[in-house]
């Protein structure tokens, strides 16, 4: 039975010509479009600085920054730490007057000095609690406070415990991180990212990074395993701002450590973790998407609402008793469809828009290379496309509620593009609920730079960051389309044809 109505739903839709355009505009929109949008704008050295951010243990860019006063450690051992104090030094404000909540002070085992090398920290901060970090992307909240840190290394594995008093400890948590060698580089160390100053007001955005450094206070400083020596204090990656040699000002905070009787004080800025999302090339790559969207929402509406207007539906009903099955025929006929019309028209345009933004400047080493070949960039495109199809398909469901082809048209993208189109002009909560609770979640689908939420990067609609993950966001959509079919689906049982 099922069967006979998706042909009969297919036949339909083959046959009306204006649907067949319309769903081909929309093919040809979506790659004009995502070729406009990848024109846009340049870039006269992609690469930053000369040399590059540094390459971490999972072949990822990161940034690494700190302040470190080390010893080194041979094979198994321990270092433990007690911190008595954490606070920020902002440059031109007063001491202690502003506090940058990712500052950091901790204990760490990392493989060296080189920036990038892989490493195990324990560490306190101020606005989210005791963090154990590895190797740049992994991190995870392990005390909600705690004075006292220890790390312990068996063969590869490190375990982190935390003490409130230094006697009795808790075991935080076990990670294994990819290359730190048997000879490695244990110590204490601070660091802090730049204070950040953001006003967002309806379509304003004011960001203003002031330089900030971390001072630690530690003492009970114990390392066994190490080799007896002095301690080394040594500072972590390049010029405090991260640009070019030469382009930052004297700091007015000098970064270093002293030592008084057994309490030794550091001070470190600079933030190491995963590397800020940038330009998100799959994104740009992928704007007619939305175009595309627009305009198949008028094919979805008018599939159901033309069947009322005309009386058509009175026929179908009469072939096909089951309006459920006829619901979920249409649903399943428009949707592949779509879908069809839309991997195709965005398998096309991808490639092109990633051509055009290399020629613009958008190549490597600076930016990474996408192509369809790209598992990332290949879920992107064919969840855009799914995006699509669902719209379609929510906009057909409306149509079966309303039966009004405009009514339809304008709810489906009022919960689509409205959310859109706000977000950069609300504050951040609001416009963050929006895009997480509203079909607009589905475009989290583009995104190829993962948001780590243990950096101090700001996750701001206006630069493509969406709350969610990319199949938790398409999820969203999801899950409109099924209340929106049950809803159809029981107004078609009780409403007359």
């Amino acid at each position: 039975m099922l069967f006979r109505q998706v042909r009969a739903e297919w036949t339909k839709l083959r046959t009306v010509r204006r649907w067949t355009l319309t769903l081909l505009a929309a093919a040809a929109a979506m790659v004009v479009v995502s070729l406009l949008g990848a024109s846009g704008g340049s870039v006269q050295h992609a690469g930053g600085r000369e040399d590059g951010p540094p390459t971490g243990p999972e072949g990822k860019k990161v940034r690494d920054g700190l302040q470190f006063v080390r010893q080194e450690l041979r094979g198994d051992g321990t270092i433990t730490a007690r911190v008595t104090s954490l606070t920020s030094r902002v440059e031109g404000g007063a001491p202690g007057s502003k506090t940058v909540p990712w500052a950091k002070a901790g204990i760490m085992v990392r493989a060296g000095t080189a920036p990038g090398a892989s490493f195990v920290a324990l560490m306190v901060t101020p606005g989210h609690g005791v963090r154990l970090q590895h190797d740049f992307l992994h991190d995870e909240q392990v005390a909600s406070s705690a004075k006292w840190l220890r790390l312990t290394r068996a063969g590869s594995r490190f375990t982190a415990s935390v003490s409130d008093d230094g006697t009795t400890w808790k075991k935080a948590g076990t990670v294994t991180p990819r290359s730190v060698p048997a000879t490695a580089q244990a110590g204490i160390f601070t660091g802090s990212p730049a204070y950040t100053e953001m006003k967002r007001n309806f379509g304003a955005l004011s960001i203003n990074d002031l330089p900030a450094h971390a001072v630690g206070v530690f003492d009970h400083l114990n390392v066994t395993g190490a080799h007896p020596g002095t301690w080394t204090d040594t500072k972590i990656g390049g010029p405090f701002m991260g640009g070019p040699p030469g382009d930052d000002p004297a700091p007015e905070v000098k970064d270093g450590s002293s030592f008084s009787g057994g309490t030794v004080t550091v001070t470190g800025s600079g933030e190491f973790g995963p590397l800020p999302r940038g330009s998100d090339l799959v994104q740009r790559g992928l704007q007619g998407a939305l175009v595309g969207l627009l305009v198949v929402v008028a094919v979805g509406a008018l599939s159901m609402t033309s069947e009322f207007r005309h009386g058509l539906v009175r026929t179908t009903f009469t072939a096909h008793p089951r309006r459920g099955g006829m619901l979920v025929a249409k649903a399943l006929v428009l949707g592949v469809t779509v879908f069809a019309v839309s991997a195709a028209a965005l398998a096309v345009a991808f490639p092109m828009a990633q051509s055009r933004l290399r020629s613009s400047g958008f190549k490597p080493p600076g930016f990474p290379r996408w192509s369809l070949s790209d598992p990332a960039a290949l879920r992107a495109v064919l969840g855009s496309a799914l995006l699509v199809a669902l719209v379609a398909v929510l906009a057909m469901a409306f149509g079966a509620v309303f039966r009004h082809s405009a009514a339809a048209i304008a709810v489906v993208l009022v919960v689509v593009l409205i959310p859109q189109i706000l977000a950069p002009a609300l504050p951040l909560g609001v416009a963050r609920f929006l895009l997480s609770a509203t079909p607009a979640a589905g475009f989290a689908i583009q995104q190829s730079a993962p948001h780590y939420s243990f950096t101090s990067e700001a996750c701001l609609p206006e630069d493509g960051c969406y709350p969610l993950s990319p199949w938790a966001g398409l999820a969203v959509p999801v899950l409109y389309v099924v209340a929106a079919m049950l809803l159809a689906w029981w107004q078609l049982r009780r409403r007359d044809a």
